[in-house]
């Protein structure tokens, strides 16, 4: 038996995570779950008071398959005053490595999947993968000494090549409807989630299985990207013909801060340009005002 300590958005990878935790094994469970008041462009990542309150019916369903405990850890946005600490997975490992460290969790878990860490996202450097997943692991074996940084769903333990279809296949639809799998509730049915979703949904009704979703996305990745792969939450807006305002990442110095319409794979292209990392990497060099060169993913290899 493991004692998993794990990170829990309320997303619908995180419950699909913890049910099948609670029902296909005999570890001891405690959910660490990251709260705010957002006061600044800090600990974005952290929920919001109304999002707690969201997040109880979940909880409550997810009950019914087995126990757990629950930890509402308060993010101090005091406390994060550089980029690299302003990441879910850092605030974690900073605030819980004693813990491990003393043997009171086997396990850091995160329900990252393979699904988006499937690419080589990154302009100028060949490292594949989120920062979520290469950056953690990082940071995890800098400060922990004992137990292990767990992400079943990169490291095919229960599924092979995990996406969305494994997901709506397998997640009871008692909790599917509780999750918190868009930004905004109830569901916007317009942000990239949504329209990700609607397609996932789509393919299964028409057949495909979950290779064939895998070769789909992996096609059009490369297709939008070009010369690397783009991110699904991305692409997915050309995709389903749906125009937004992209804002521009820091790749071309003379264009941040500015955002870009985006209807076509023309259009997904010329705003594509200037992303030198990936989206929440860009972002959070913008917020802290920082610029490309403050951020090198070759510390991480």
């Amino acid at each position: 038996m493991n004692r998993n300590l794990i990170t829990f958005s309320g997303g619908s990878d995180s419950a699909l995570l913890v049910y099948k935790l609670l029902t296909e094994t005999s570890d001891e469970n405690t959910l660490l779950i990251l709260s705010g008041n957002r006061k600044s462009h800090r600990a974005p990542w952290a929920l919001s008071k109304e999002r707690l309150i969201m997040l109880q019916p979940l909880l409550a369903e997810l009950k019914i398959y087995g126990d757990f405990k629950v930890i509402y850890e308060i993010v101090d946005d005091d406390s994060i005053d550089v980029m690299l600490d302003d990441m879910w997975y850092a605030y974690a490992i900073k605030k819980y490595a004693s813990r491990l460290n003393g043997g009171l969790y086997d396990r850091l878990v995160s329900g990252v999947g393979f699904e988006q860490n499937n690419g080589k996202f990154m302009k100028n450097h060949e490292l594949r993968g989120v920062r979520p997943v290469f950056e953690a692991k990082h940071l995890f074996n800098k400060a922990v000494t004992k137990g292990e940084f767990w992400q079943p769903f990169v490291t095919n333990d229960f599924y092979q090549s995990y996406n969305r279809w494994h997901l709506y296949k397998d997640l009871p639809q008692n909790l599917m409807e509780k999750t918190l799998s868009c930004n905004t509730s109830p569901a916007c049915e317009v942000c990239g989630k949504c329209l990700y979703n609607k397609k996932v949904i789509q393919c299964i009704a028409d057949g495909w299985t979950a290779e064939d979703l895998q070769e789909w996305t992996e096609e059009r990745s490369r297709y939008y990207g070009g010369n690397r792969d783009a991110q699904i939450i991305s692409w997915i807006y050309p995709e389903s013909g749906v125009p937004r305002k992209m804002r521009c990442g820091v790749s071309n110095e003379n264009m941040i801060g500015s955002t870009l319409a985006v209807s076509d794979k023309e259009t997904f292209t010329r705003w594509y340009d200037t992303i030198e990392y990936t989206l929440p990497t860009d972002y959070g060099l913008i917020d802290w005002n920082l610029t490309k060169r403050d951020w090198n993913p070759e510390n991480y290899i």
